[in-house]
């Protein structure tokens, strides 16, 4: 009866050493689940929602490297636009030719050379992360019917200043058209890239409550595990201490009988 009973007293203070030390565990490592065995439908649910977080992560940054290159690419457009403005402000100045020098036409030819330099010049070196912004739109690619920016010079030289404000326009409709698409595939990844988010957050608060610590409940089940072992501790030694106790009477009262 003694031997069920200590025996009995053991299984307890193991087992609660064991809540013990699991509680410790979650609680130190934030993590209700550890091993497979601690929930293993938990677990697999937790690795399936994990790699949905990584996926919606890559799509985000995505997103967000796209949103960047754009944005970049619409503030170089919008400097060659600025170019445009002032070259086709010469070009109607060069046309007023009743009212101008050659001396002055010859001047507002420079300035239009120096602008387009100036469009080349920022179409090479809008560069982000590696990437040409500006592909495609130098003066040899931007004009209109009447011809390309690079045709803009002759034009004004020959006085054909009609054909000169058709190139400029051409050109301008050409990056403010660009800009507009810009400007609606930016919209749209906003409004992907905050879906997105808000499915992230909601992936993430699926997986939290699967996985993480109930902190409250640890310490409880803890504190409750701990008070368990030190009163299976405490029973075991008074358990012993009444078998020394009965063994010295049993010694006592055979030493009776034989005397």
């Amino acid at each position: 009866m003694l031997f069920s009973a200590g025996y009995g007293l053991r299984r307890a203070l193991a087992r609660a050493q064991s809540d013990a030390n699991d509680a410790l565990e979650k609680l130190a490592t934030g993590k209700r689940i550890n091993r497979a065995s601690d929930d293993p439908s938990g677990l697999v649910a937790a690795e399936k929602l994990r790699a949905d977080r990584t996926a919606l992560d890559r799509t985000i940054r995505g997103l967000e490297r796209e949103s960047s290159f754009l944005g970049a690419k619409d503030g170089a457009l919008s400097a060659l636009g600025e170019l445009l403005i002032d070259l086709e402000g010469i070009v109607v100045s060069a046309a007023n030719t009743g009212g101008l020098s050659e001396a002055e036409r010859d001047a507002l030819a420079a300035d239009a050379d120096g602008i387009l330099t100036a469009i080349d010049h920022v179409a090479t070196i809008s560069i982000f992360n590696s990437q040409k912004l500006l592909a495609g739109y130098r003066t040899a690619d931007l004009g209109g019917d009447a011809g390309r920016l690079a045709d803009l010079r002759d034009a004004l030289r020959s006085g054909e200043f009609e054909s000169a404000q058709s190139i400029v326009e051409g050109a301008r409709d050409q990056v403010l058209g660009e800009r507009g698409r810009i400007g609606g595939r930016l919209k749209g990844l906003d409004a992907e890239r905050n879906a997105a988010l808000e499915t992230f957050e909601n992936v993430s608060g699926a997986l939290s409550l699967i996985e993480d610590t109930d902190v409250a409940q640890e310490v409880s089940s803890l504190v409750r595990a701990q008070i368990l072992e030190e009163a299976s501790v405490k029973t075991i030694q008074i358990e012993r201490e009444q078998a020394a106790g009965a063994l010295k009477l049993l010694e006592g009262a055979m030493a009776i009988a034989r005397g």
